[in-house]
């Protein structure tokens, strides 16, 4: 059993300050580092959703824009019907 606790980990008086200081100091950065990409990846998003919205609204109006070509259409395709049968087809005479 002597073996055996001998393997097992511990913390020796011989590891120096500077590394448990280096170890920590690490830690905090790195911590500190991640949270500022999750940040920013998190306002990237919040941007991308802010503007798909503002698409959203663009698509309604391109929609209802499109809407109203066709009835201006229409009714251009009904002034043409109508200037049709009020001018006669076909070469006018003249008169001399």
């Amino acid at each position: 059993m002597a073996g055996r606790e001998d393997a097992q980990w511990h913390l020796d008086k011989r590891v120096p300050i500077g590394l448990i200081l280096a170890l920590v100091a690490q830690t905090i950065v790195l911590t500190a580092w991640g949270t500022a990409k999750f940040d920013d990846i998190n306002n990237r998003v919040t941007n991308l959703e802010k503007s798909d919205e503002g698409q959203q609204t663009h698509e309604g109006r391109i929609i209802k824009l499109e809407e109203q070509f066709s009835y201006i259409r229409s009714d251009l395709a009904e002034i043409k019907l109508l200037l049709r049968r009020q001018i006669p087809s076909g070469p006018q005479e003249t008169p001399q």
